[in-house]
């Protein structure tokens, strides 16, 4: 049967899908050049046409997940129908399911190895959302759920220390000591943003729920 011919780019998403698949089921180490490519039926040959090494390929799937990131926050954000509520907990949901549909990416990212690309990856998160979340928390205060000054500033302080939970795979061996670092920003965001704990509790307490079934 002839190899079917495709576009250039398209091939390339192929490759960079099936890498990311192989690495969230297998883990990176444990993933070869050889299986990505048949896993597809193309030659080796074709892997290295568009990547240099599996680290590239792995690259390029960090600049994916990056982008489909921001591409799901931001429609909540700017969803005009939603309110503060509403877009918390939607935003809030959309990070667990990342992190739950790319577990192997992520482990991969947070070993000591990949520092460099784990802070520029954080940093180009940051500088990205940090708008976004701006302008939840400003709908928040004019819906009378928060209280606070300066909501460019604060919100730019919380997105810059939210390192402090990002290491979710780090903790993974000790549950307990995890949920209590998410508890503390919880109530630390809670008095930034003026709101009492109750309301804090609603905000949160399916993101806690889902982030202990993650745990398990």
């Amino acid at each position: 049967m002839a190899r079917i011919s495709k576009d250039p780019e398209e091939r390339r998403i192929e490759i960079i899908k099936a890498a990311e698949r192989l690495f969230n089921e297998k883990g990176f180490s444990n993933t070869a050049v050889s299986d990505i490519v048949k896993s597809i039926g193309v030659a080796q040959g074709t892997f290295y046409y568009y990547f240099k090494s599996k680290d590239d390929v792995f690259n390029a799937i960090v600049e994916k997940f990056l982008d489909e990131s921001m591409a799901g926050i931001t429609e909540i954000a700017k969803h005009e129908k939603l309110g503060t509520r509403e877009k918390i907990e939607l935003v809030l949901e959309k990070g667990l399911e990342l992190i739950e549909n790319n577990e192997g990416v992520i482990s991969y990212l947070h070993t000591k190895g990949n520092m460099d690309l784990h802070e520029k990856v954080e940093k180009k998160f940051v500088e990205y959302t940090v708008p976004l979340v701006v302008n939840i928390v400003k709908q928040g205060i004019q819906e009378k759920l928060f209280d606070l000054e300066y909501p460019d500033e604060v919100v730019e302080f919380l997105m810059t220390g939210s390192h402090y939970l990002g290491d979710i795979n780090i903790y993974l061996e000790d549950k307990e000591e995890y949920l209590k670092r998410v508890r503390g920003v919880q109530f630390v965001i809670q008095r930034v943003l003026g709101v009492d704990s109750n309301t804090m509790e609603c905000l949160t307490s399916k993101f806690i729920s889902k982030l202990e079934r993650l745990l398990d």
